[in-house]
């Protein structure tokens, strides 16, 4: 048996699981950072100063819930 431990990144790119409360802290940019290749890249370095062996992004391809009898909103909005 191996002794060796891999870390994995979890990630969802989605604004409600990586942005919970960043309204609150000024300097908190994930949200914004979420749009743009510097923010994955930091991620991407940070993660490989921590020796992580992978980074795992998940999908999200749908809404979890209806609204109204409808999904008309999760897809205008962007909601997942």
């Amino acid at each position: 048996m191996s002794r060796h431990m891999h870390l994995i990144g979890f990630y969802m790119h989605s604004p409600i699981n990586h942005s919970a409360m960043s309204w609150t802290d000024p300097e908190d940019d994930r949200l914004d950072g979420m749009a743009g290749f510097d923010h994955w890249t930091r991620l991407a370095k940070t993660l490989e100063r921590g020796c992580f062996d992978a980074a795992f992004f998940a999908d999200t391809p749908g809404g979890y819930d209806w609204y109204k009898d409808s999904l008309d909103d999760y897809v205008r909005y962007g909601v997942c």
